[in-house]
């Protein structure tokens, strides 16, 4: 049980806990942060959590085609 607590709880908006390249705090609103999780089969190379990010111009006009996977 606590293994599929810590994999499937996401987490919303807030600021990166890393700094992440390609992020521009000014422009950028953290959207959510997807853990890695075998048991949901979701990971990025090297295990890492999945960050989606969103212009804070296309998050206000309620545009999300241009969603960006940080992190690398």
């Amino acid at each position: 049980r606590d293994m599929a607590a810590r994999e499937t709880a996401a987490s919303m908006g807030g600021r990166p806990d890393i700094a992440l390249f390609g992020f521009d705090d000014e422009l950028d609103a953290l959207l959510c942060v997807l853990p890695a999780s075998a048991l949901m089969n979701r990971a990025r190379p090297g295990g890492r959590d999945m960050i989606v990010a969103i212009r804070k111009a296309d998050l206000a006009t309620g545009d999300f085609s241009r969603l960006r996977l940080l992190g690398d």
